[in-house]
């Protein structure tokens, strides 16, 4: 996704941000606490974690069989509030409301 590349020059080059298929080692993300909702968890680990190299490894989904995709307004709101996060995060930006307010 371009709205997260500007927060990637210091991870491995990962393709796939959004994936939900990884694997990653324990210690690299022990003690690191995590956004709860949403599942675009492999995000937020490549920019908070310490990742040292990364491996991307293709794979293509079958047809769907049954149900319906999770894609919805809801997760697209989840992932612009975890991009609010993470820039604020990465770039030391205040919240809005706090800028506004002089606090």
């Amino acid at each position: 996704m371009l709205a997260a590349r500007p927060l990637q020059p210091q991870w491995p080059p990962v393709k796939d941000v959004l994936s939900g298929f990884f694997l990653v080692r324990r210690d690299c993300v022990e003690n690191i606490p995590f956004q709860t909702a949403g599942f675009k968890l492999l995000l937020e680990i490549l920019v908070r974690a310490r990742i040292g190299s990364a491996a991307e490894i293709p794979f293509t989904f079958g047809k769907r069989g049954a149900g319906r995709s999770k894609v919805s307004p809801k997760v697209a709101w989840d992932y612009l509030a975890l991009l609010t996060r993470l820039y604020r995060a990465r770039f030391a930006l205040p919240r809005i409301a706090q800028a506004a307010s002089g606090d």
